[in-house]
C-alpha cells in the first residue's frame, strides 16, 4: 500500500457506481475521453483568469420546463500525471441522472488538462467561485440553485469557495480537510509527504490558516452536507466534526454523517456506496 496516496474520488466509488449501471457506457475507473463523450459528457473549458478550468458538462436527464440546479464536481488530490478531473466527470454523470442536476465535473489547477501548480487550496477556491459566476448565467441553469460535490481536497477547496461565494446554496463535502495547521498532527502519511506537501506545499506561499476552511465557517452561507469515515487515517474525522460544530456555532446550517469504520476512500466497502449516495441526493433535494 501506497502511504502517500490521498484517494481521489473515488477509484472504488466510481467500480461500484459502473456496475450498478448508473454510467451505462462508462467502463472504467478513470475513463477515457471518448467514454465520457459516449456517456453524453461535453468537454469544456472554463477560463478564470491565468488558467483555463478543464470540465466536464453533462445534462442526461430529462428536459424540464423549469430551471435546472447545477453541482461542480471536484476531485481530491492524486499523483501528477493523472487526469484526475475525469473521477469528477463521472460524479458529475450520476448526479445529472439520478437527479437531473446538471453537473460540471472539474480538474483543479495543477493536474493534466487545467495545468498551473497545485496549491493546496490557496488559489483553487477563486477558480471555482469564478465558476459558480460563469456557471449561473449558462442557459438552463437556476442561478439560485448552484452548488458543489467535493472529496479531500476537493471538499477543503469547495468549502473555501462557499466562504467566498455567497451564490453557493449547498456543499457536500467527503472526508473534507479542514485544518490544515493541525493535519500533521493525525494522518498516515509519510513524514516526507508531510514535509514536503504538509508543510511546504499546504505552507507558502500564504499560510496553512489561509487553506483551513474551519477558520471561515462563519463566511459559510451555504447549506453543508459532510461526510466522513470514523477510520479515516488520511484526515481525521474529528476534522469533518470540528467543522460542523464551527458551522454549528456560527449559526450555519450544517449535517454531519460519520460512517463506522470507514476509511478514506468513500469507495471502501464500509462507505456503503450506493446507500450513502441515496442519503446525499435525499439531501440534496431538501438543500439545493
Amino acid at each position: 500500500m501506497n502511504r502517500n496516496r490521498v484517494y481521489p474520488l473515488a477509484i472504488g466509488q466510481c467500480l461500484i457506481l459502473i456496475a450498478s449501471g448508473l454510467f451505462g457506457p462508462l467502463v472504467t475507473a478513470q475513463p477515457p475521453e471518448q467514454a465520457l463523450i459516449n456517456a453524453g459528457g461535453q468537454r469544456i473549458s472554463v477560463p478564470v483568469g491565468d488558467v483555463n478550468i478543464d470540465s466536464w458538462w453533462f445534462d442526461v436527464g430529462p428536459e424540464i420546463d423549469d430551471l435546472k440546479p447545477a453541482l461542480i464536481h471536484i476531485h481530491g488530490w492524486s499523483e501528477e500525471g493523472i487526469h484526475t478531473g475525469r473521477y469528477s466527470a463521472i460524479y458529475a454523470r450520476a448526479f445529472s441522472a439520478a437527479r437531473n442536476i446538471v453537473g460540471l465535473g472539474v480538474t483543479l489547477r495543477g493536474w493534466p488538462g487545467t495545468g498551473g501548480e497545485n496549491d493546496c487550496g490557496l488559489q483553487q477556491p477563486s477558480d471555482i467561485s469564478k465558476i459558480i459566476d460563469w456557471l449561473e448565467v449558462q442557459p438552463g441553469i437556476d442561478p439560485d440553485r448552484n452548488g458543489i460535490v467535493g472529496g479531500s481536497q476537493g471538499g477543503q477547496v469547495g468549502l473555501l469557495a462557499a466562504a467566498i461565494s455567497k451564490k453557493v446554496k449547498a456543499v457536500v463535502a467527503y472526508a473534507p480537510l479542514t485544518n490544515v495547521t493541525t493535519w500533521h498532527e493525525s494522518t498516515d502519511l509519510a513524514e516526507e509527504m508531510i514535509n514536503e506537501y504538509v508543510n511546504g506545499t499546504c505552507s507558502t506561499p500564504g499560510t496553512k490558516t489561509d487553506r483551513s476552511p474551519i477558520f471561515v465557517a462563519e463566511d459559510i452561507e451555504a447549506n453543508v452536507l459532510i461526510l466522513h469515515g470514523e477510520a479515516d487515517e488520511r484526515v481525521s474525522v474529528n476534522q469533518s466534526i470540528s467543522m460542523h460544530e464551527s458551522l454549528l456555532a456560527a449559526g450555519e446550517n450544517s449535517t454531519l454523517i460519520t460512517i463506522p469504520n470507514a476509511p478514506h476512500d468513500p469507495g471502501a466497502p464500509e462507505w456503503d456506496e450506493l446507500a450513502t449516495l441515496e442519503r446525499v441526493w435525499s439531501w440534496l433535494d431538501g438543500n439545493l
